[in-house]
């Protein structure tokens, strides 16, 4: 990949986290505040990014697909945050029973945000309780198969 399409891909891959962390300081800052129109914008913000972040997986999917760099590289490259986020999953919510590193758990918590409101969803359909580690390793699931959608759409 050149320069320029290698930086671009970083970018892509991170910004399911980024857009996770962003929202996930704004809700700390309206525990420090009591006002109604900042969770109305929350609120508002939460339901727009999960809509808007499987649209986006699709799409990074497909310009993964785009890239002409072979079918296991291109899959491999453009779910490397993703991979990352399902290691830490795994070792932090279904390893570690004490002592979970703050840090660490958090970032797959960030970087499936968007899709965890899906993944309830989903949920919902199968059991009257959701457990949270269901939820995440579902949206990791969910996340996986719309970027290979994309990808799959992108290689027509």
């Amino acid at each position: 990949m050149k320069n320029s399409k290698t930086i671009k891909a970083i970018i892509l891959v991170l910004v399911p986290y980024l857009a996770g962390a962003v929202i996930s300081m704004l809700l700390n800052y309206g525990l420090t505040i009591e006002s109604p129109t900042f969770w109305s914008l929350i609120n508002l913000l939460i339901y727009a990014w999960q809509i808007g972040s499987a649209i986006y997986w699709f799409l990074v999917g497909k310009y993964f697909g785009g890239l002409k760099l072979g079918k296991l590289k291109g899959i491999i490259y453009g779910n490397i945050a993703w991979g990352i986020s399902l290691i830490l999953f795994v070792w932090q919510f279904m390893m570690v029973q004490e002592n979970r590193n703050i840090i660490l758990s958090s970032i797959p918590q960030h970087y499936i945000l968007g899709f965890s409101g899906w993944s309830s969803m989903l949920l919902s359909f199968f059991t009257q309780t959701i457990d949270g580690i269901n939820v995440m390793l579902v949206a990791h699931l969910m996340m996986l198969a719309l970027f290979l959608i994309g990808y799959k759409y992108a290689e027509k």
